[in-house]
């Protein structure tokens, strides 16, 4: 199964976003809560310049129905900037 992509992302000062789109291979998303642990923010910007979307490297979130064996199985994800961090928008609790 391919890596669930990151359709949008909206946390414009991460270093891994460029035009509202994740730019990383793959990122981390949370323990409990659907946060992405990879967000850094910045002013310079990182990630392959030949990358045009980013993925979704691992689940933590055991409790989100596209959650299975720590990998995330949704059709792709929406990442949300909020309150100084970055949930996952697609997160749906089991």
């Amino acid at each position: 199964m391919p890596m669930t992509k990151i359709i949008e992302c909206d946390a414009e000062k991460c270093v891994y976003n460029k035009d509202k789109k994740c730019h990383t291979y793959g990122i981390n998303v949370g323990d409990d809560l659907p946060i992405c642990d990879t967000f850094m923010k910045g002013i310079e910007k990182a990630g392959a310049s030949s990358r045009t979307i980013g993925g979704i490297g691992s689940c933590k979130v055991k409790g989100c129905t596209y959650n299975e064996g720590l990998e995330c199985h949704a059709g792709g994800v929406h990442m949300h900037k909020t309150r100084g961090h970055v949930d996952c928008k697609t997160y749906q609790e089991k």
